[in-house]
Formats: C-alpha cells, structure tokens, sequence
C-alpha cells in the first residue's frame, strides 16, 4: 500500500510540470501563433496519469472499510468543488476571450468575432492557459478522487451491499 500511495504522489507532482509547461506555450494576446500546439502532446499523458490515479485511489480505498456516509460525503465535497471549479474556469475563459478581442481592436480597429472564436476553440495555442493552469490542476486530482470514490461506492454497495 505505501508503494501505490507513493506513486499517487508521484503522479501528482509530474502532473505539476505538464500543466505548468502547457500553461508557459501560450502567447501573448497580441502575439501571432505558429502552427500546430505542442501542449495537446500533453493530454493523452495526462489522461493515462489520470486512469491510472483513478485505479491506485480504488485499490487504496477498498483495503479500508468505512462507512457509506463517509463515502458520501467525500464525492459531495469533491463533486462540489470540481462543479465551483468549472464555472470558475469557464467565467475564466470569457474574461480571457474578451481580452483577446480588446487586443484585436487595438491592432486593426474593429473585432472580428469569427477570428476571435477560431483562435478560442478547443485546440487553439491561444486558450493553453484556460486549460493548464493551477485551477485545471486541482479540478484533475478532484474528478480523479471523486470518480475513485464512485467506483468504490457502488462497488461496495453492489458486492458486498453496505
């Protein structure tokens, strides 16, 4: 068990530099961007870090038997703050959406809406700090405990019907 949970901790500190390095590639909003983002390399580690975060929380959980109020209560309070987190991140992004599109009145004059919307969308190096940064971070470990302790709910109330 001391092994898994010093992996989770290792898990949680390289996961440190991804969102840092993710969040440092994006440019300025009135710099012009290259082709391509390197930080989407990022996701498919982050996604293997988090299946895998997600399965060691499962086995560490199910060595301990607590009660299902416990249980409860820890994927209230994480569904909680991964929900609060969202809606920060997406008022976040508005705010940085429009910033872009103050930048751009500022060098040619007027906005034009569809450019600022292609250089917002999903895989734009423009919006790298609206999904690296220390925010994302904590809403990753959050959904990554939260799903575990789902897993472990059910689990536990269909197998062995706590």
């Amino acid at each position: 068990m001391k092994r898994r949970i010093l992996i989770i901790i290792g898990i949680m500190i390289l996961a440190i530099p991804l969102f840092w390095i993710g969040n440092v590639l994006t440019p300025p909003p009135d710099d012009e961007s290259g082709n391509g983002n390197p930080a989407l390399l990022f996701f498919p580690i982050l996604a293997c870090m988090f299946v895998y975060l997600v399965y060691l929380t499962v086995t560490i959980c199910n060595q301990f038997s607590m009660r299902p109020a416990v249980y409860i209560i820890g994927m209230t309070v994480t569904f909680i703050h991964v929900v609060v987190s969202f809606l920060y991140q997406r008022s976040s992004f508005l705010k940085y959406k429009t910033l872009l599109a103050e930048t751009y009145k500022k060098e040619v004059g007027h906005i034009d809406w569809g450019y600022i919307d292609t250089i917002t969308s999903f895989m734009s190096l423009h919006v790298n700090s609206q999904y690296f940064n220390v925010n994302s971070y904590f809403m990753f470990l959050s959904f990554a405990i939260f799903l575990a302790q789902l897993i472990v709910y059910y689990y536990k109330k269909q197998v062995k019907n706590i």
